[in-house]
């Protein structure tokens, strides 16, 4: 499922989640990976909480209504 979303990302999404969720120890705050992708702290967020939405709708974790709901 993580695969299956990955592969739909643009180069700066997946550049985000390189930066938010897999580099160990997380040496960015949200701010720092802002400044380093060139967009805005806000943006960064719902980026990454969309990102995480869209893995779990692929997990089943989310009702099709949900799903629905957040595209408009």
């Amino acid at each position: 499922a993580i695969e299956n979303v990955l592969l739909t990302l643009d180069k700066t999404d997946l550049q985000l989640v390189h930066l938010k969720y897999w580099q160990k120890p997380r040496q960015l705050t949200d701010a720092g990976i802002a400044l380093k992708i060139g967009m805005g702290k806000a943006t960064v967020w719902r980026r990454a909480n969309d990102i995480c939405f869209q893995i779990a709708r692929e997990l089943g974790m989310v009702s099709e209504i949900r799903a629905k709901m957040k595209k408009k």
